[in-house]
Formats: C-alpha cells, sequence, structure tokens
C-alpha cells in the first residue's frame, strides 16, 4: 500500500505548486493581521463596550462593528 501511495506522489505533475508556495507568505501575513485585528476588536468591546444592563442607546457600537468589516474589504482590495 504504501508503495503505491509513493507511486501516485511520484507521477503528479505539481504544475501549480510554484504558485502555491508563493502565495503562502501574503496568506500567512494577513492571517496574523486579522487575528492581531480580532484581538484588538475584543480588548476594545471588553474596555468600552456596552454593560449588560443598562445600555445607552448612544453608544459608537454600531460604528466599532462596521469598522472590522470596511477594514476586511479594504485589506482585500489591496491583495487583489
Amino acid at each position: 500500500m504504501l508503495e503505491s501511495i509513493g507511486q501516485v506522489f511520484v507521477s503528479l505533475e505539481l504544475e501549480y505548486l510554484e504558485q502555491f508556495t508563493v502565495a503562502l507568505l501574503p496568506m500567512s501575513l494577513t492571517v496574523v493581521i486579522h487575528g492581531y485585528g480580532m484581538k484588538f476588536a475584543g480588548r476594545y468591546f471588553r474596555r468600552f463596550g456596552l454593560p449588560a444592563r443598562g445600555a445607552s442607546r448612544r453608544h459608537p457600537g454600531v460604528l466599532v462593528a462596521i469598522m472590522p468589516a470596511a477594514v476586511v474589504q479594504k485589506t482585500h482590495s489591496i491583495e487583489s
């Protein structure tokens, strides 16, 4: 069985392997930046978020909810 698996890997042409390996760096950077952004958003909500009761209607929570989506759209437009 291992011999047949080895033959399959040897017979693969891997024509897109170079493109895949080149794409790993930007993809990894995107994941790291996304992780830091999520950490920042979590800290913001813990510090400035609405309390569980007595929530005010005049809180910039909508803006905080929109900003991560805007950052994601901007980074995707920069990547492409």
